[in-house]
């Protein structure tokens, strides 16, 4: 079987296979980018190519590098941020608005698949696999500023609206399973754990006490005066 390998013949059909391949590949991603936005019909159909050939996470790349880098490099900014005063709404809000423009049909499509195999055999998975991950990374990489806990108020503000978003993120999934699959990614517990809440936990308690300190105080004097 090994000499085999080795027989110009063989060698020569598996190149001419790659090269169809990758031929094959570059087209069907041209047909689905172009089809996200402009043909919610023949984006059906160029959904179905890409199990039959076991293309799966290649179109998740491609939305991801082709659709998704380019519009959150866009809206999560420091810029954008520092333009908003620093509400972060505002930036959640631009990042929502992603979602009708370019995931409509595609969700529908795949929330189509889904229930009628029961378990999205067609193993697509572009909120998880190809925005949310996106969303995070730039996040963390540009608006490091939302996780400083030193203004206590502050952090609580940005950590309140974060939930809020991904509330509303997890609220796209088409299923009360897929909802549990953001939370499962890796991308979803580095992002937690980006939120310094032993520090926020300890400024607050150093707050109370000293409000409490202040009261007994008070108190004391003011025993003390009337005696």
């Amino acid at each position: 079987m090994s000499l085999s390998n080795q027989h110009p013949m063989i060698k020569m059909l598996e190149s001419r296979i790659r090269s169809i391949d990758q031929v094959l590949e570059s087209k069907l991603e041209k047909m689905f980018i172009s089809y996200i936005s402009a043909s919610p019909d023949k984006l059906a159909q160029c959904l179905k190519t890409y199990p039959a050939i076991g293309k799966q996470q290649t179109t998740e790349e491609s939305f991801w590098s082709q659709v998704v880098t380019p519009y959150m490099d866009g809206v999560l900014t420091s810029r954008n941020f520092n333009s908003k005063s620093h509400d972060l709404s505002l930036l959640y809000a631009e990042v929502l608005n992603f979602f009708p423009a370019y995931c409509q049909s595609l969700l529908q499509d795949v929330s189509h698949t889904s229930s009628h195999t029961h378990s999205n055999q067609q193993g697509f998975d572009f909120l998880v696999n190809a925005v949310f991950p996106k969303i995070v990374h730039v996040i963390e990489m540009r608006l490091t500023i939302i996780f400083a806990s030193g203004n206590p108020d502050v952090f609580y503000k940005n950590y309140k609206k974060t939930n809020d978003f991904i509330g509303q993120f997890e609220s796209l999934c088409a299923t009360k399973n897929s909802i549990q699959r953001p939370r499962s990614h890796t991308s979803y517990s580095s992002f937690l754990n980006k939120w310094s809440f032993p520090i926020y936990y300890q400024i607050r308690f150093q707050e109370i006490a000293g409000h409490v300190e202040g009261i007994l105080s008070g108190s004391s004097q003011l025993l003390h005066y009337s005696c």
